[in-house]
């Protein structure tokens, strides 16, 4: 039996969230394994979180554009909304005294974008 249309969208935005989030997982392991050996300054962490949110965003965002095959910029711009709304929950979750700031409305921005733009460049790729 053949899964239905908003089934499989779905599907696909879920596979690509997940591969956002393997990213950003392998990519901190890295970083911290980099800082914990390294004399690499703490300071690095806010430039490389965000490198890393960006890198993560843009992957997710191909994926989802290449799969769909229409409306780039709003796929992209979905998976990365939907990864910055996933990072806020599990950061309210975690840290008690979490509040939404200026900070949290920037990268979320930065998220959207980097996903808007990746879902263009993702379209076009063959």
């Amino acid at each position: 039996m053949r899964k239905s249309s908003p089934d499989r969208y779905i599907t696909m935005l879920t596979k690509s969230l997940v591969l956002s989030f393997l990213i950003t997982l392998v990519f901190f392991v890295i970083y911290a394994l980099i800082l914990t050996y390294s004399s690499l300054s703490e300071s690095t962490i806010p430039a490389v979180n965000t490198a890393i949110m960006i890198t993560s965003v843009s992957a997710g965002s191909i994926s989802m554009t290449k799969k769909v095959h229409n409306r780039g910029w709003l796929n992209g711009g979905l998976v990365g909304i939907l990864y910055m709304i996933v990072i806020v929950i599990f950061s309210s979750l975690y840290n008690r005294t979490f509040c939404m700031d200026s900070y949290v409305f920037i990268k979320s921005l930065i998220g959207l974008f980097s996903g808007v733009i990746s879902g263009i460049i993702g379209i076009n790729l063959k």
